[in-house]
């Protein structure tokens, strides 16, 4: 709309302060809460949220009639379809606001002018157009943006209890980005009030969400002076989706004056005044008098007045309030002129009109004078008819009212008026509703062709919208079923609101049907495959593998798993507008893989250079088969191929069918195995006693064949086999040699010599010998004596000792005091027999002659007698000049004492000696107290022995 430029800045200085003004508002203004209820004010009218919300969406293709689509700021001007009395005023008119308000007002130019989208809070202000106001949401709305939003209004229900809904659908308040939904339904009869809110919950930071920036309530002229209006709320969001409001009042209702009639003539007097009863009144002020408007002349609380003293031939104005504790209600004033006075009799018959419908009219009357005199008529109701002589011109439906009257002449006084009243009805209205036909889903949408007799636009509805939705009178198919659709036509002033009449027809699915290429024959490995099925619905196919051992599928790839026939079926299952297309089945063969072997060429090989690996491979990945085609000359194992002997070797490379490849062609490769070569081994010869031979050799040959020996100093040994005879002293020279055969070379020969010595001379080894007895459990020491005679050298003896194990057990052996040097020792050897062997290393001829070379401890066993410890087989283990004799002198246990290195004395080597034993550091052996261990007990002993106190061992 066109602004100026102050009203535009207004605008827009209003839309910047609304939630400035909400929050000021907040803290002063408390919000309303739900289940609460306000007034009533002067005139009865109260509001409560404790209501049953109802909403009748009449947007869209709900059937009501659009205004102010895409303005801003806007006004319409909408005639009511019944009488709404509102704060005692009846109106048939009220002025639509884009703005969230509704005015009433029978002045449709001042509509117009209305310019309010600043709004005010009731509580303390009156509205800028001070106009009687419903106020549902005021606020500053607009239609032009988005633009897909307007003001529908419709009438519902039968004469005497319709209801008129005003409904602003999709408009959006300042600075906001989504719309509220909301409407007022004004009820005929009651004069309810009743205010619904669909969508009005915009979301967090929006400051219209719930009415944050609205004014809720309603608004009589000058109503806040004079208590006429009810704030429900300013600037607080108390609102919310689903959320109603019904504002009522208990003050009188509407009512009308039914004689004299507004300007009637020659009312005979005495005058009475009749109105009809107005609900909930209590009481009636009447005013009458000659003034306009008249003074009040009494209260009654009848529906009737006779008024006493009237004048003839005079005009007089008359009003009738209703009222009770809650409020009153105004009626119009009315004017009469009372008749000349009385001459000749003059009385009027008029034939009561029948009730006719609106389009049957003009009606025509027939009311006679006594007098004879013509008879004039007056319509009271020129909102419903007039009349022109005696013909009645019928202008809309409601009471017809006609007073016939005569006003006599000389002869004749006026006579009095007499009134009739008839209804005029509606026209009847009746819908032709042409079948539609059943339609295939893709066809749509589907034009209706229903009319009324009335020539009234039909109305259309959708009794399935799952199936169908109508708009104005287009179909639009959503789904395959049965699309039921009702023609609605409601009427108006002067037709009746028609019969409705269903008409159904089916909406069928549209026809699928499915394209499928014919895959192509594909070798196994070339997969997967892609099929191409298409349905003429456009929509997806699905495919199924019918042959799983061959192939599978997913969406549309098909994965190949084995060679065969793969058999795959299409299906379209359709959806609420195709139906489901039969399923299309393509089989195609699924081929074995081709299968080359790659067998590189082996090299020559000599036959200790195997074994030889295979490195043949095959394109299906899988491992080869290798077979030896010679089996004399190399044997194959998996990919090794062992060398047997010289000679070609072929081996033939195989592969047979495997999993997704063929068989591959078999490939054979020959390569040469060459003569070993060999090398000897030959253990080195010890220097020998002349008298210690014959020498055994020992040498080997890495082809494992056998080894010829040859003496090179025959004069010093000989050689048979691998026996060497030692002939003389001086160097023995020995050749060993392998001369080959057809799968080796000869070897390298290899040369050792060693020293032929002379014979040893003999030793002899004695054991000492003592006498007494012993104790069961004691441990003595036997100590063992070599003697020799030669050539001091390196010698290692072993000899080997018997004795009576039923009284003696062996218990340990050390070296003797005087060849602790490092290098010796004596190691301990139980054999099978019972005996213990004796071996002595790092002993030389000197040591020997020196005496004790070694000591042999025993345990007494219980009870002890004496026993003998017996040499035999004393010999020597190593040949370095040392030969042991068979002379071994036997020796006798004897009584244990503190002479611990049996020298003859007891002194501080003893000590020595036990001290070590109790350290651990030799053997424990010298249990001299027999308390289990050898310890400081055992050393006092020694030390007294020492001494010269005695050795007491018990």
């Amino acid at each position: 709309m066109c602004e100026t430029t102050t009203m535009r800045n207004l605008k827009m200085n209003s839309r910047w302060m609304k939630s400035l003004i909400a929050i000021a508002i907040a803290g002063t203004y408390a919000a309303t809460l739900q289940g609460a209820s306000k007034g009533p004010d002067a005139q009865g009218y109260t509001a409560s949220d404790q209501t049953v919300f109802s909403y009748l969406d009449i947007s869209g293709a709900g059937g009501g009639t659009a205004i102010l689509a895409g303005t801003d700021d806007g006004t319409a001007f909408l005639t009511l379809p019944f009488s709404f009395q509102f704060y005692g005023v009846s109106y048939t008119g009220v002025c639509v606001s884009s703005n969230g308000a509704a005015y009433f007002t029978p002045d449709a130019a001042a509509c117009s002018s209305i310019t309010d989208f600043a709004n005010v809070d009731l509580s303390s202000a009156t509205t800028p157009s001070d106009l009687p106001a419903v106020l549902p949401f005021w606020t500053d709305l607009t239609f032009s943006t988005p633009g897909a939003g307007a003001v529908y209004y419709q009438s519902f229900g039968s004469t005497g209890s319709r209801r008129f809904v005003i409904q602003w659908a999709n408009a959006y308040a300042a600075n906001s980005s989504s719309p509220v939904n909301f409407e007022i339904v004004l009820t005929e009869g009651t004069n309810a009030i009743a205010v619904q809110y669909q969508t009005v919950n915009l979301g967090a930071g929006d400051p219209a969400s719930n009415g944050g920036t609205s004014t809720v309530g309603i608004h009589n002229t000058g109503g806040l002076a004079a208590n006429q209006q009810i704030a429900w709320s300013f600037g607080v969001p108390v609102l919310s989706n689903g959320y109603a409001l019904s504002f009522l009042t208990t003050a009188p209702g509407p009512f009308v004056l039914t004689a004299p009639l507004n300007a009637a003539a020659g009312v005979a007097l005495p005058v009475t005044l009749t109105w009809n009863a107005s609900a909930n009144a209590t009481s009636y002020d009447v005013y009458l008098g000659t003034t306009n408007p008249p003074a009040l002349v009494t209260n009654v609380a009848a529906t009737s007045y006779t008024a006493p003293s009237l004048a003839n031939s005079t005009v007089y104005y008359w009003q009738i309030i209703a009222k009770n504790t809650s409020g009153t209600s105004k009626s119009q004033v009315f004017s009469f002129t009372t008749a000349a006075p009385v001459a000749g009799s003059n009385v009027i018959t008029f034939s009561q009109p029948p009730d006719t419908a609106l389009s049957a009219g003009p009606v025509t009357l027939a009311a006679a004078a006594s007098s004879g005199l013509t008879v004039s008529y007056t319509s009271n109701s020129t909102g419903v008819c007039t009349v022109a002589g005696s013909s009645v011109t019928l202008v809309a439906v409601g009471g017809c009212s006609i007073t016939a009257n005569q006003a006599g002449d000389a002869s004749f006084a006026p006579a009095t008026a007499v009134t009739k009243t008839f209804n005029v009805t509606v026209n009847p209205n009746v819908i032709t509703f042409s079948q539609p036909p059943d339609t295939l889903f893709s066809a749509g949408p589907v034009t209706l062709t229903a009319t009324a007799s009335s020539a009234l636009a039909v109305t259309y509805t959708s009794n399935s919208t799952g199936v169908c939705t109508v708009l104005n009178s287009t179909v639009t198919l959503v789904a395959t079923g049965t699309c039921s659709i009702t023609a609605n036509q409601s009427g108006n002033a002067t037709f009746a609101a028609a019969t409705p009449v269903t008409k159904s027809f089916n909406v069928a699915s549209n026809p699928n049907v499915i394209t499928f290429p014919q895959p192509s024959d594909t070798l196994i490995s070339a997969g997967p495959v892609v099929m191409t099925a298409t349905a003429s619905s456009a929509l997806a196919v699905t495919y199924t593998s019918n042959s799983t051992g061959v192939c599978t599928v997913l969406n549309s790839s098909v994965t190949l798993v084995a060679a065969g026939t793969c058999s795959i079926t299409a299906n379209q299952a359709g959806n609420a507008t195709f139906a489901a297309a039969t399923p299309v089945t393509k089989t195609f063969n699924v081929t074995l893989s081709p299968n080359v072997i790659t067998f590189p060429q082996p090299a020559d090989t000599a036959l200790t250079g195997g074994p030889v690996t295979m490195t043949g491979s095959a394109t299906s990945g899988s491992a080869v088969t290798y077979t030896s085609n010679t089996t004399g000359v190399c044997t194959v194992s998996g990919a090794s191929v062992a060398l047997v002997s010289a000679g070609s070797c072929s081996i033939t490379a195989s592969q047979a069918a495997t999993g997704n490849f063929a068989a591959a062609v078999s490939v054979t490769q020959t390569f040469n195995v060459l003569k070993g070569s060999q090398t000897i081994t030959f253990t080195q010869p010890a220097d020998t006693a002349l008298s210690a031979g014959p020498v055994t050799l020992t040498a080997t040959a890495t082809s494992s064949l056998s080894i010829s020996f040859a003496s090179n100093s025959g004069t010093v040994c000989t050689v048979s086999s691998s026996s060497v005879t030692l002939v003389a002293t001086g160097t023995c020279s020995i050749t060993a040699s392998q001369a080959g055969n057809a799968n080796y070379n000869a070897a390298t020969p290899v040369t050792k010599t060693f020293t032929v010595t002379p014979a040893a001379l003999p030793v002899t080894v004695s054991l000492a010998v003592g006498d007494g007895n012993g104790f069961a459990g004691d441990v003595v020491e036997l100590p063992i004596t070599l003697t020799s005679t030669g050539t001091p050298a390196l010698a290692t003896f072993q000899l080997d000792l018997n004795f009576d194990q039923t009284k003696l057990t062996f218990k340990s052996a050390r070296v003797g005091a005087q060849s602790t040097a490092a290098g010796k020792s004596i190691s301990i050897n139980a054999q099978a027999n019972g005996d213990i062997r004796l071996l002595g290393v790092g002993f030389n001829q000197n040591v020997i002659a020196n005496g004790i070379v070694a000591y042999a401890s025993f345990t007494l066993g219980s009870p002890f007698s004496a026993a003998s410890v017996t040499p035999k087989a004393c010999t020597s283990a190593d040949g370095n000049g040392i030969t042991l004799g068979t002379a071994c002198t036997a020796g006798t246990i004897k009584l244990p004492s503190c002479d611990i290195n049996v020298d003859g004395t007891t002194n501080v080597a003893d000590v020595q000696l036990i001290i070590n034993e109790a350290l651990g550091v030799n053997p424990q052996v010298h249990d001299l107290n027999h308390d289990g261990s050898v310890n400081v007990a055992d050393v006092q002993k020694v030390i007294n022995a020492a001494l010269g106190l005695g050795c007491s061992v018990q």
